[in-house]
């Protein structure tokens, strides 16, 4: 009998001492209870860029701060002169393609007697020019000379064709070489205009 007394103090000590003992779930609710909230952010701070997320800062992507990534001058000029001698080696392959055309209509309007000495002369001169052109840009790349140069020969073209287009009546190959001149004088003129707009004076 006073062993069972006995075990059942023990029992009690020990229930006693469960129930004194704080529990882990207790313990982390006081010392999250115990944090004190951060407090709110100054909306003219964030507004003038004073308090920034340091992510955004490492990627540069925020709006209105210095970290914006910008444009290689560097690179932008090396893509300007890529852009640029396309735009030459085009020209120089339409150079070719007009001093051909221009041979060939002048002589075959000389062939089948649709022209004269002096038209037959000025079909060849543009010829010449075209070529001389090209190999201007060759040299010195794109200029406003260069423009003008195939302005006056799309010039010469134009005229000496209409000229004997009017006299003979004949489609072909008056009339299309007339036509063709044209052609060259409304873009090679226009390219000319725009250049001395926008191009510099030296170029």
């Amino acid at each position: 009998m006073t062993e069972v007394v006995v075990a059942g103090t023990k029992a009690d000590a020990a229930s006693s001492t469960l129930k004194s003992a704080p529990s882990s779930s207790s313990t982390s609710t006081f010392f999250t209870r115990s944090r004190k909230p951060a407090p709110p952010l100054d909306d003219a701070a964030v507004a003038e860029g004073a308090l920034v997320p340091r992510s955004s800062q490492d990627a540069g992507l925020v709006s209105g701060t210095d970290n914006a990534p910008v444009l290689d001058d560097g690179a932008e000029s090396f893509a300007r002169s890529q852009v640029n001698s396309f735009q030459n080696q085009l020209h120089v392959k339409i150079d070719w393609i007009a001093a051909i055309a221009a041979y060939g209509f002048g002589s075959a309007m000389h062939v089948h007697g649709q022209s004269t000495g002096l038209c037959t002369l000025s079909m060849w001169l543009a010829g010449n020019a075209f070529i001389m052109n090209s190999q201007y840009r060759g040299v010195y790349g794109p200029t406003s000379d260069a423009f003008r140069y195939e302005s006056m020969a799309s010039w010469i073209w134009m005229l000496a064709s209409f000229q004997q287009f009017r006299q003979t009546k004949v489609l072909k190959y008056a009339g299309f070489s007339s036509w063709t001149g044209f052609g060259c004088v409304a873009y090679f003129s226009t390219r000319h205009l725009t250049n001395m707009v926008t191009m510099p004076a030296a170029a």
